[in-house]
């Protein structure tokens, strides 16, 4: 019996996992499919609801829903709880199950360890579990900057639960806090929405040390900010195309219980 599977979230019209999901399914020989449900932030989204009128087996989670739905499921995973954040909801027995694949998706596409010193942009689903997983790694400082102040420290508050032993701060998204930020920082991770180009555009990457690294994990951004000037000042930058592609091996398990290369999914996109 074939299956059905989705990606839920607000824009999706870019995203590039139904291609991903649609041809490693045709390569496994897997009867299922894959599509993208697009659900606006003002639209409560209502799960079980979703799984029931789309006949979904299972689903990706993507902005603005990873954290609004946790209060809806019937179990989460210990990824899921410590970033209080979910991608993958899988429907078993009755029950909706959720877990967190974006941290462990981070770092298997990461070139290299993270480093002790990360800045942060952004404070959502994606930034809590890339946070939670960096700690992990043995990053002993996370420096979170966030437009909104509020909504980072909250997610700190989430975060410290399994972190006491890392130096957790937070300042406002502004150039100004990010020179301030900037040296002896290992490692920048852009987790912001489209909204906060502009600002990001104005950070100055040669505030970083050599060996320092960037990545932007919005893949769908053709031109993300501040890579042109990591680029000129000699900093290492990595697109979000690596995380998609092993997050979503990690999901792929799960949904279907065969297992596959994010690096074959990656060369499905790239």
């Amino acid at each position: 019996m074939s299956k059905a599977f989705a990606l839920l979230g607000h824009p999706v019209s870019h995203s590039l996992s139904p291609r991903m999901f649609n041809a490693m399914f045709a390569r496994l020989d897997i009867d299922a499919r894959y599509s993208a449900i697009d659900i606006p932030p003002d639209a409560p989204l209502h799960l079980r609801e979703v799984f029931a009128t789309h006949g979904l087996s299972g689903v990706n989670l993507t902005v603005p829903h990873k954290t609004s739905v946790v209060e809806q499921l019937d179990h989460i995973s210990e990824s899921a709880d410590r970033a209080g954040a979910v991608n993958v909801v899988v429907h078993e027995g009755g029950d909706l199950i959720g877990h967190n694949t974006d941290g462990r998706g981070f770092l298997d596409a990461l070139s290299g360890e993270p480093g002790p010193r990360v800045i942060l942009l952004g404070a959502g689903g994606a930034a809590r579990a890339i946070a939670s997983a960096v700690i992990d790694n043995g990053t002993r400082e996370v420096i979170v900057l966030n437009r909104s102040s509020k909504r980072a420290a909250a997610m700190l508050d989430q975060v410290s639960k399994t972190s006491a032993d890392t130096t957790l701060s937070h300042e406002p998204l502004t150039a100004a806090s990010f020179a301030q930020a900037a040296p002896g920082t290992t490692l920048v991770i852009n987790c912001t929405a489209a909204g906060a180009r502009a600002t990001i555009a104005e950070f100055q990457p040669s505030a970083l040390g050599p060996d320092a690294r960037w990545v932007d994990i919005n893949y769908w951004d053709t031109e993300p900010p501040g890579q042109a000037a990591c680029l000129a000042a000699g900093i290492h930058f990595q697109t979000g195309h690596g995380m998609l592609a092993h997050q979503a091996a990690h999901g792929f398990f799960l949904f279907t219980g065969h297992r596959c290369e994010g690096n074959d999914l990656l060369e499905m996109i790239t």
